[in-house]
């Protein structure tokens, strides 16, 4: 169980247990193409996938029209957003599943992180730190991850289950057998089950290491209500609350560009203090930036399927914690 007082947003970046994940098929696909498709090919067919899908999935690309819509920039318009939204999502899920199959270099042409030293600087602590990234690219955030840790960065990944999404088909494991084993992306995020469980993590940030997570995940117990995108919501405590029970300093992450050009950006770290109010000084800090990022990029936030998602957003915390996570 948690510490009393302390919760833990389970990760949702990754699927439930039991579910087959979204990009299994996609995942299969890349394993046979691979070695015969360059991948700036993979790349422009998912974009091409992304495309058809915002033209079939009308009531998916409707609710992401009218969301981006007060967010659009002068000479845009929302459909060219959304289309863009689509394209990119796609484009993310392919490069996810290329992950295992590529070496460091070639990651780093498609996901470039900027201002690496403020990790560095946060872990010169000894006490570890929470490396907080956001749905600004979530997927293109975990190859962030897979990049850092091909770095040498002790960067953990903490998961909702310990069932592994992305255990390896037959198909993956024929491959295996003709060509040599590859690591599972669970591997390559140094995943470790946490659930709503603070132990595992407390576990890995003594150990000196880096523990990634989103901040504006809506599968939480407990949030704090602050401004965000022109209204006022329920924004989760999620990490920030362990942050503030660890005292281990937070170094937020987000995203911009294109899926194939995405720039990582690790902000400057800071720590959650202690007395009242604090906690909700920190989550408000954070909203903001995201803020910030998300009218930058209004195409890269992918809460955006949600109908009406700010209007959902602001009733978030009064439907019970079951229903949030059928959304």
């Amino acid at each position: 169980m948690a510490k009393a007082g302390v919760e833990v947003t389970a990760a949702n970046s990754v699927p439930a247990a039991g579910r087959a994940p979204p990009w299994a098929g996609i995942g299969d696909a890349v394993v046979l193409l691979h070695r015969l498709v360059p991948a700036g090919v993979l790349c422009a067919l998912a974009r091409m996938h992304g495309r058809v899908g915002y033209y079939v999935r009308r009531r998916a690309a409707a609710a992401v029209r009218a969301n981006v819509a007060p967010f659009v920039s002068p000479g845009e318009s929302a459909a060219t957003v959304a289309r863009r939204f689509f394209e990119d999502f796609e484009t993310r899920r392919l490069l996810l599943a290329l992950a295992p199959r590529l070496p460091v270099a070639e990651l780093r042409r498609w996901c470039t992180l900027r201002n690496v030293g403020h990790l560095e600087q946060a872990v010169e602590t000894g006490r570890g730190a929470l490396l907080l990234l956001s749905h600004l690219h979530s997927r293109g955030g975990l190859l962030a991850v897979i990049i850092l840790r091909k770095l040498g960065h002790d960067v953990r990944t903490a998961m909702p289950t310990l069932h592994d999404p992305w255990s390896s088909t037959r198909l993956r494991r024929l491959m295996w057998a003709l060509g040599g084993p590859e690591p599972t992306l669970t591997e390559l995020l140094g995943g470790f089950p946490c659930q709503f469980n603070i132990r595992p993590i407390v576990k890995a940030l003594g150990e000196g290491a880096v523990v990634m997570q989103t901040g504006d995940g809506w599968h939480s117990a407990r949030f704090v209500d602050v401004p965000f995108l022109g209204r006022r919501v329920p924004f989760p405590t999620g990490m920030l609350s362990v942050a503030q029970t660890t005292g281990v300093p937070v170094v937020p992450v987000f995203g911009a560009g294109r899926a194939t050009r995405m720039t990582f950006t690790l902000e400057e770290p800071f720590e959650v203090g202690r007395g009242p109010g604090a906690l909700e000084a920190a989550v408000a800090h954070y909203a903001a930036r995201l803020d910030l990022h998300v009218r930058a990029e209004p195409a890269a936030w992918e809460h955006w399927t949600l109908p009406n998602a700010l209007d959902t957003l602001a009733t978030w915390s009064d439907r019970p914690l079951r229903e949030r996570y059928e959304v």
